[in-house]
């Protein structure tokens, strides 16, 4: 796994939605599968994941739009 220290808006992102386990609003990271080309955005504070996607971009309107 990779990680990738970062605010969503530093890259033009929409603004990411705080963590909805523990809180948290700052220095996400997205985390990489290392079997497939997917990504995910990750908390860095408790470790949940967010929905995987093939985008950067796509992660943070995944992550953005759970339910």
């Amino acid at each position: 796994m990779q990680y990738d220290g970062f605010k969503s808006e530093d890259f033009g992102y929409e603004k990411l939605f705080s963590c909805p386990f523990c809180g948290a609003e700052f220095n996400f990271f997205f985390c990489d599968d290392p079997y497939d080309d997917r990504l995910s955005v990750a908390c860095p504070s408790c470790g949940a994941n967010g929905p995987s996607a093939t985008t950067k971009q796509t992660a943070v309107i995944l992550w953005n739009n759970r339910r």
